[in-house]
């Protein structure tokens, strides 16, 4: 599946990352009662794509000190030269499958009814905070006068395409 845009050659694709995408302002920060915090930055706006960036933080989650002293080392062989690095047991992985989750649910959606969808998503981060983008397809008409971010949570986010 190809994601260039209709009309775009290799050389425009090359050529959009030498100018920096239009970049819209969000700034917009909500606390959940259950201890999480969402900081949407920014949306870029590229000629083939959209892509939403924030970070996360889980008061509940545990930092990266604690994770490392509850990950079980496993014994080495008797002369063995490799290093034991342990193994992270279902908890862990379970809230990182929830934290990839919570961040493929976002959706945006605009004035004139442009169907987006979400061609990749990534979050990283330490313990309690992670940055997350969703990159979504196509690109933002230029005749736009609203966009919408919507979350899982019935959060909805209105951003101003004109100002930058």
């Amino acid at each position: 599946m190809s994601h260039e845009p209709p009309g775009a050659s290799f050389s425009d694709l090359v050529d959009a990352f030498l100018r920096p995408p239009k970049l819209l302002r969000i700034n917009h920060r909500r606390e959940t009662p259950d201890g999480l915090v969402r900081v949407l930055s920014h949306l870029e706006l590229w000629p083939w794509r959209v892509v939403l960036r924030g970070a996360r933080a889980d008061k509940n989650e545990l930092d990266d000190a604690e994770i490392q002293r509850q990950i079980p080392s496993p014994p080495e062989a008797p002369g063995s030269s490799t290093v034991s690095v342990g193994v992270l047991g279902p908890e862990h992985l379970a809230s990182n499958r929830a934290a990839m989750e919570w961040t493929l649910g976002w959706s945006i959606f605009d004035d004139l009814g442009t169907e987006y969808r979400v061609i990749g998503a990534s979050s990283g981060g330490a313990g309690r905070w992670s940055d997350f983008e969703v990159t979504f397809e196509p690109p933002v008409p230029v005749t736009v006068s609203r966009v919408t971010i919507s979350a899982l949570d019935g959060d909805v986010i209105e951003v101003d395409p004109t100002i930058e």
